[in-house]
């Protein structure tokens, strides 16, 4: 167990149970194309909230000081940290606050650009004489998959965390339930 020392009245520990936290959320960004090192700050300032000085996340993750500020910089792009002068802090401290910032983040990153492509290419297709209709109609059917995908995602980010959460919990009781009942 590792613990660093803001100040003599806050620390943070890496107990174990830390640890694995961190270790498995690190990964789990690796698997959806996410920095590792970044994920895994982010899962820390997640678990220690509060704010972190920049030492204290290097000394946790052993990291120099270029390779820690390229992950808090990458933290303040995603829009899942902010930076005062007392250090770095998360911006939203709740499960689905933090799911849905990355969520809006990668639509912005990802969903704009990619229905402004296929826009464009349904466009193309529907004047262009060599596309076949097969062709036209697939791309049609991927832009009108991914609009429909923008506009839940537009909705859902309107509600707020605690009836996300409630949303959520309701849904998941409701599939345990008929887990039980069909057996």
């Amino acid at each position: 167990m590792r613990e660093c020392r803001a100040d003599k009245n806050e620390s943070f520990e890496l107990t174990a149970a830390a640890t694995k936290f961190i270790s498995y959320f690190g990964q789990l960004g690796k698997r959806w194309g996410l920095k590792e090192d970044t994920c895994r700050v982010h899962a820390l300032l997640y678990l220690s909230a509060r704010t972190m000085s920049e030492d204290e996340i290097r000394i946790l993750f052993h990291f120099d000081k270029k390779r820690c500020a390229v992950v808090i910089d990458d933290l303040l792009q995603w829009k899942v940290a902010g930076k005062s002068s007392d250090g770095i802090r998360i911006i939203a401290g709740e499960p689905f606050d933090l799911i849905f910032s990355a969520l809006r983040e990668r639509a912005r990153r990802e969903l704009e650009p990619a229905l402004a492509i296929l826009s464009e290419c349904t466009r193309l297709a529907e004047n262009e004489s060599e596309t076949t209709r097969v062709n036209a109609d697939r791309i049609s059917s991927m832009y009108k998959t991914l609009e429909d995908i923008a506009a839940i995602e537009s909705q859902v980010r309107k509600i707020n965390s605690k009836n996300m959460s409630a949303i959520i919990g309701f849904g998941g009781k409701t599939a345990r339930l008929a887990k039980r009942i069909s057996k």
